[in-house]
């Protein structure tokens, strides 16, 4: 296995080689004329929302979720996978609610009956009654809350994540084609946990990865539709990773970036990091480059060698 070249410290190092500036650049701009001819033709549209959709029910969430565990396991040749499941975000849901509420009342109901037998048989009195059944309620409550929060995760509304070690997907309540979207990174980071990549030593492969398998279904999508919506977002978030990524790459070595860009050039994160450096691979040695990597072959990669 290749993992321990698919360090943090490793993929930043290649990044950062001068010899990939001028690559950077012209792929940074090719996808920002890219994401500008996107938006020309739905003026006013937010790629990150796409609000003209409406949000998928639970039913066609799952449909959904069918449609990406399809695409991502044939794109990265995928012949088995471990199970997982997806639902939408919600501070409380009614699911939580009637769980919890059934629970508390059972654990309480319990407590009365096994109290009111012990007041007939004169071992306790009326008072003790109420305070076992209020104590049992309690009891029930507690464990319930805790329950239901391990079983149902509670997130932000807005917030969208795998729930690392869980097999579970949070979701924000997008449209349909952003759900898509969404659906395949974050399914793609369920694959690669599947494969070994669980531990914060690989967070800029990990998001890299996911964002290219991401980008490269949108593509596949629209060439099986001819609905070029669902390039909208992943090119979005293309063109500013690369524009981050050279600028940030430009710092490191001291050069003075061709564009102006506002950007904290000392700051980056890991899709910044993982994405471009991916693509650039994906350019020189094809799409496959993905699976063999999620694979630890890294012997493919002349730079991992």
């Amino acid at each position: 296995m290749g993992l321990e070249k698919l360090t943090d410290d490793n993929l930043s190092s290649l990044l950062c080689n001068p010899e990939n500036i001028p690559l950077l650049e012209r792929i940074a701009l090719r996808e920002l004329k890219k994401y500008h001819e996107l938006q020309d033709r739905i003026p006013g549209y937010n790629p990150l929302t796409h609000d003209t959709d409406i949000t998928p029910n639970k039913k066609e969430l799952q449909a959904l979720f069918e449609e990406t565990k399809k695409d991502v396991h044939q794109f990265l040749e995928i012949q088995n996978a471990s199970k997982c499941i997806v639902k939408h975000n919600g501070i409380i849901t009614r699911d939580k609610a009637l769980i919890w509420t059934a629970r508390t009342l059972l654990g309480g109901g319990l407590a009365y009956v096994g109290s009111a037998a012990l007041m007939i048989a004169r071992v306790i009195d009326i008072d003790s009654v109420l305070y076992a059944t209020a104590i049992g309620s309690a009891t029930a409550a507690a464990w319930s809350f805790k329950r239901v929060k391990d079983e149902i995760p509670n997130q932000s509304a807005y917030q969208t994540r795998l729930i690392t070690g869980t097999g579970y997907i949070a979701l924000p309540k997008r449209g349909e084609i952003p759900t898509k979207a969404i659906l395949d990174h974050e399914y793609t980071h369920h694959i690669q946990e599947d494969h070994g990549f669980k531990d914060t030593r690989h967070t800029i492969f990990t998001e890299g990865h996911a964002r290219s398998v991401e980008r490269n279904i949108a593509k596949i999508r629209v060439e099986k539709t001819g609905n070029t919506s669902h390039e909208n977002m992943i090119t979005h978030y293309t063109a500013n990773e690369m524009l981050r990524a050279y600028s940030w790459v430009c710092h490191k070595n001291g050069v003075k970036p061709s564009m102006n860009l506002g950007y904290d050039e000392s700051l980056i994160f890991p899709h910044e990091i993982g994405h471009p450096l991916l693509y650039l691979w994906e350019e020189k040695y094809g799409p496959e480059i993905h699976t063999k990597l999620l694979r630890g072959e890294t012997d493919i990669i002349s730079e991992l060698r």
